[in-house]
């Protein structure tokens, strides 16, 4: 199995069907990212492919041999899999599943394409909520922000983005710890305008 989110990308050999379908593929296909190897993917934005073959011997893997020795002696079934088990209802016990709400997707939604846009650069915390009036037009501006909060709130659990004070963004910045990000999140002084003396910047974690 090979994943690649650039600039990162991770191989793991010999895994068995259930190990790679309950770390991988359904976290893959239900969640909005999935945590593996110590670091997190984002499906909409990393390459999974999956290898189909014999178990490769440990001499066969050293020496960065282990990816071509899968592909010569294997054969991709990523879509195979992953069609399969999008037809399967989501796993009772995973935990995106509990309690989830229309409001809960709208917000892991919101988020992933704020990830998308803010690409490796900093960028307003304003911009959570200017993408929600964008994606709900004509919604009252205290329901976009509410839902702007909801979505940067699920990145902050997920370590997917850092908060960091107006007052510090210009120079070396110092990240908002947990509970001071989360304080910022309910302060409207931290939605307006970043670099006019108010607001608050995001990037990724």
């Amino acid at each position: 199995m090979e994943l690649r989110q650039f600039p990162h990308n991770m191989c793991r050999f010999n895994l068995s069907a259930q190990e790679l379908r309950t770390s991988v593929l359904e976290p893959w296909v239900h969640n909005p990212w999935i945590e593996f190897g110590e670091r997190k993917w984002i499906p909409h934005q990393a390459t999974l492919t999956v290898l189909e073959g014999p178990r490769i011997p440990f001499g066969q893997l050293t020496m960065g041999r282990g990816w071509r020795t899968a592909q010569r002696d294997g054969r991709e079934v990523t879509e195979a899999l992953l069609e399969a088990l999008a037809q399967e209802p989501a796993p009772a016990t995973r935990p995106v599943a509990e309690g989830s709400t229309g409001e809960d997707l709208a917000a892991d939604s919101l988020g992933l394409e704020l990830l998308a846009r803010i690409g490796a650069e900093r960028a307003p915390l304003r911009r959570a909520w200017e993408l929600a009036e964008e994606r709900h037009p004509g919604s009252p501006a205290s329901a976009t922000l509410a839902l702007a909060e909801r979505a940067v709130q699920s990145l902050l659990r997920g370590r997917l983005v850092v908060l960091l004070d107006e007052a510090e963004a210009g120079g070396d910045a110092t990240v908002l710890g947990e509970e001071q990000a989360m304080r910022a999140l309910e302060e409207i002084a931290s939605w307006g305008d970043a670099g006019a003396g108010a607001g608050v910047w995001l990037r990724r974690g």
